[in-house]
């Protein structure tokens, strides 16, 4: 299953029914420069149990239900009815005064097509399934969902987000998944969030200090939207197994993250390594596919390589106008001489 989310503009409200009509996609390039296109949408299956969900938890109950669609070739219109609970009922209030306004579908791809727009990289989905859509925490801005809780709007929120949260474990919450190639930077991404967005972006907090920024570790959802980003993953998964020196947790609590990350790994299609001790070595051997190399070091490294190629080159044609004749470095190679043994032995030959 693949999910987009877009920010859903709202069409009408009816307060007595708890009733929204909202935008739920849009002919648009995403953030992950992906369309899809509004009218491929196949939607007989989700009639047969139209729910909606909060951030694609299916193993919580429905905050609504979908009464009906409204397909053009620009958008899908969706009308939600919530719940008569008391998170159906503080989700409506936080969608009605703008504290929230972002809604995720989640489909299975059927076609693909060409590129539509210019600025596009990634894939046209020209049909899809749509298999339910789910009201997402991100806010209209950095400050809105801080401003719903100073005006008491957000306490039902709150408590669904961490009622199954264990001392110290915090989790697993399926949000929308970045492209895998998405680049990671986690020290940036913490400095950029606030302590509220981390109790959603990391596997881990020290339960006795709640309030504290550097209380949470192991970060691998995005601040500003909470996509959850494979390199992030990896990252944590690969300190909590002790790569890089490892994660300061108590060991009661790493096979609670370890189950946390798991959990990603299968939404990404990836088979999460055994949770045991592993040497150094095969620390590497498992997450070099997880390094991710800067684009400046990347032009570094390639210059380095081209440079290399460039003086071994100059080296063998100087060898060849040499009398007497010696070794090329291909040959020298097979004997095993390093780079500076080979350098001395062609001087010495020289001379």
């Amino acid at each position: 299953m693949n999910r987009k989310q877009f920010i859903g503009k709202i069409k009408s409200f009816d307060d007595n029914q708890k009733i929204i009509t909202h935008s739920i996609t849009s002919l648009v390039v995403d953030r992950d420069g992906e369309v899809i296109i509004p009218k491929g949408c196949k939607y007989d299956n989700f009639f047969n149990n139209p729910v909606v969900l909060f951030a694609h938890k299916y193993d919580e109950p429905t905050i609504g239900k979908c009464l009906g669609l409204e397909i053009s070739d620009d958008e899908i219109v969706a009308t939600t009815q919530f719940a008569d609970t008391n998170l159906g009922n503080e989700l409506y209030k936080l969608y009605k005064e703008g504290f929230m306004n972002a809604w995720s579908v989640g489909f299975i791809p059927l076609e693909t097509g060409d590129k539509i727009f210019e600025n596009q990289k990634g894939t046209t989905y020209t049909k899809w399934e749509l298999l339910e859509y789910s009201a997402v925490p991100v806010p209209s801005n950095p400050q809105a969902l801080t401003l719903a809780r100073s005006k008491g709007l957000t306490k039902e929120l709150d408590k669904y987000l961490e009622a199954d949260m264990e001392k110290g474990v915090i989790p697993f919450k399926s949000f929308p998944l970045a492209s895998e190639d998405t680049e990671w930077d986690g020290p940036k991404e913490i400095r950029e969030a606030d302590v509220e967005d981390l109790k959603l972006m990391c596997a881990w907090y020290d339960s006795e200090n709640p309030d504290i920024k550097s209380s949470y570790k192991l970060p691998h959802h995005r601040a500003n939207d909470k996509y959850t980003v494979w390199r992030g993953v990896t990252a944590a998964m690969g300190a909590l197994l002790g790569a890089r020196g490892g994660v300061d947790i108590p060991d009661k609590d790493k096979q609670g993250v370890y189950n946390h990350l798991a959990k990603h790994y299968k939404e990404f299609d990836k088979e999460p390594p055994e949770f045991r001790s592993y040497t150094e070595d095969e620390l590497k051997e498992i997450f070099k596919e997880g390094r991710v190399l800067s684009t400046k070091n990347r032009e570094l490294i390639k210059n380095a390589i081209t440079q290399m190629q460039e003086a071994i080159d100059a080296l063998n044609d100087l060898l060849e106008a040499t009398e007497p004749q010696v070794e090329s470095y291909e040959e020298v190679k097979e004997k095993s001489l390093s780079l500076e043994e080979f350098l001395r032995k062609i001087i010495k030959e020289v001379k």
